[in-house]
């Protein structure tokens, strides 16, 4: 991508109380370039698909711009983002790994929030959960919980090895995946060569055979480099084209 380009979308940084977190979420909120003032009475097509990020405190250093360059470049169509907060690490370890109440606290109180506020779209086919690490472990089983909400899932360096406390087998989520039915969601999984084989590298090469068994539409993406958001801003950049791109077809990244 250039790194110039012409406008700048906005970001408003707010708060929304969640009965399930039991506290004020912080919030940083992305709206494109001529943005429309929120009516809550447009048609579905009026409305705009919503991108739902995790770390928003780092993330929003660079998501605002790849979503400037994507929509000038006409690559996706002008949408809407909500970042949340995960700044405090230990409420991280508790908020994104596969916990229920931070999942319905998503599906039940941050995108409606977003759909009266910003006129959101109610379609979870034009609705993407994304995160990475912790939050890509997040975004698979925000979709897993909630596919009336999420119909697409960006997993960047999930750290599918995680298993509960107390659980005797690892990769939880992906023995959920197995067990689960069909989900009428889309997903995009990538992963660094450079990261750890055991923790990162071989768990998501099993979450994408997993999700790839049951049918699912997978793109699946491996990248040389690490674990860092240095190399996350080029996968969500893909990850946003693979999702948005009418047509395509399963295990096809490009």
């Amino acid at each position: 991508l250039p790194l110039r380009f012409s406008a700048s979308g906005r970001v408003t940084v707010t708060s929304i109380y969640s009965a399930y977190l039991k506290k004020n979420k912080k919030l940083w909120v992305y709206t494109p370039v001529g943005f429309r003032i929120p009516t809550n009475s447009r048609k579905e097509s009026d409305r705009y698909p919503l991108l739902v990020v995790f770390d928003g405190d780092r993330n929003v250093e660079w998501i605002p711009k790849i979503l400037d360059i994507l929509i000038a470049k006409g690559r996706i169509p002008p949408e809407v983002a909500v970042m949340t907060d995960e700044s405090v690490p230990a409420e991280r370890r508790v908020e994104l790994p596969c916990n229920p109440q931070f999942a319905d606290f998503l599906a039940k109180e941050l995108v409606p929030w977003t759909r009266r506020n910003y006129d959101a779209t109610t379609r979870p086919e034009r609705t993407i959960v994304a995160g990475s690490s912790f939050g890509g472990l997040a975004s698979v089983f925000a979709g897993l919980k909630h596919p009336e909400v999420f119909g697409n899932v960006i997993s960047q360096s999930g750290s599918f090895f995680w298993k509960p406390d107390g659980a005797q087998q690892g990769e939880w989520l992906i023995h959920q995946i197995q067990a689960a039915p069909k989900l009428p969601v889309r997903f995009y999984v990538e992963v660094g060569l450079m990261e750890s084989d055991s923790m990162e590298v071989a768990p998501n090469r099993r979450m994408r055979d997993a999700l790839s068994a049951k049918g699912e539409l997978v793109g699946y993406s491996e990248y040389d480099g690490g674990h860092s958001f240095l190399n996350w801003s080029s996968g969500m950049v893909n990850g946003l084209e693979y999702l948005t791109r009418p047509g395509k077809s399963k295990d096809d990244p490009s």
